[in-house]
This record gives C-alpha cells, structure tokens and sequence, in this order.
C-alpha cells in the first residue's frame, strides 16, 4: 500500500500545470498596450516643427511673403487699370472723330450729287427770264424732277406705287376715307397727296392716300 501510494504522489508531480484562458488574455492584452503607447511615442517623436521650436517663427515668415507679392500684384493692376482707362478714353476720342468725319464725308457726296441740278435749275431760271416763256419754264421743271428722281433710284430710293393699290398700314398713311359707288375700289388708294419712298427695302416715308369706302346705300 505505502508503494502505491508513492507511486500516486509521483506522477501527480510530474503532472504539467495548464494556463488558464484568463491568464493568456491578460497577458496579451498587457502586451498590446505596451506596443500602442510605444508607437503613440514614436508618433509624437516624428511631428515636424516640436523638436526646433521654430514653427511660430516660420509661419511668420511665409505670411510676410505673401504680403509683400500681394502687395506687388495690387500695385501692378492699379497701374494696368490706369493704362486701360487712359487707352479707352483715346479710343472715344478717336470713334467720335471718325464719326464726325464720316458724317461730313456722306453729306459731301449727296451735295456733290445734287449739285448738277442745282445747276440744271440755275440756268432754267436765267432762260425762264429771257424769254418769258410758260413753256420753257414748264418744260425744265419736268426735266429738273426726271433728273433727280434718276439721281434718287441710284441711290437705292424708290417711289412707291400708291394709286390704284389696296391700302396697306404699312406703306401708306390714309388721310381720310372716301365713299365710292364701286365696290371692287373697295379700301383702295383713289387718290395720293404725297409721294412715299423706300430706301432700298427700308421705309423712308409712307404715302399720303385717300381710301375709297364702297358703301351700298350711296348715291
């Protein structure tokens, strides 16, 4: 029995103590704390401008860079904005002189144009009073108007055809409305007291008409 009983004892020394799960954890969790605040330290080893002392001093430094091309850059455009202004104002000057002497230049044409018929009448006159014609005066005034309507259809003015035609806002101006007997004259110009013109496609000036109003108890 006391063999045994020695022989009991033995192996459960040699019997081999197992860690419990709540060791192991503990442990581990010991040891990943020591690695986070070691990293945390080396983290805060590695900010640049904590180990000089010199961060202030540099952010002042670029600031005051950054100043002096501000400044440079508003003196450079205050000096662009008064050249502009200075070149636009010239320009002014320079479109209303051209203006001015286009101006003169049409008026010039169109009187060098009518000067002939300044002429035309000149002479009509002087033979009116030598020979004391009707006649002759008649006949140089018709020939005066041929001339210059000529003159004007070169230029692009063109008369327009009133009479006979249905009466149109657009080209005609109606002075006053007339009753007729026919009812096919019915709105249409029977009479002109003005001449209407176009400029090219242009309206210069409508022509003043008297419209005929047809109406069936007229007599």
């Amino acid at each position: 029995m006391s063999k045994k009983k020695a022989d009991t004892e033995k192996k459960e020394q040699e019997i081999p103590i197992k860690e419990g799960p709540f060791e192991t954890e503990a442990e581990n969790s010991v040891e990943e704390k020591e690695v986070s605040q070691k990293q945390h330290e080396e983290k805060e080893s590695d900010v640049p401008g904590e180990q000089n002392g010199s961060s202030e001093e540099g952010t002042m430094v670029i600031e005051e860079k950054d100043i002096k091309k501000l400044l440079t850059k508003i003196k450079t455009l205050e000096e662009q904005n008064l050249r502009l202004r200075a070149e636009f104002a010239n320009y002014k000057k320079r479109i209303e002189r051209d203006q001015h002497e286009l101006a003169d230049y049409i008026k010039g044409k169109i009187f060098e144009k009518l000067l002939p018929i300044l002429d035309d009448l000149k002479i009509m006159i002087e033979k009116s009073s030598e020979e004391h014609s009707e006649h002759s005066v008649l006949e140089g005034a018709k020939l005066i108007y041929e001339k210059f309507n000529q003159l004007l259809e070169k230029e692009g003015l063109t008369k327009i055809n009133a009479l006979g035609e249905k009466f149109d806002p657009q080209l005609h101006e109606a002075l006053m409305m007339q009753p007729i007997d026919e009812e096919s004259k019915h709105e249409t110009v029977i009479e002109v007291y003005q001449e209407g013109y176009k400029l090219h496609d242009k309206l210069l000036r409508p022509s003043k008409v008297v419209v005929g109003k047809y109406e069936s108890n007229h007599k």
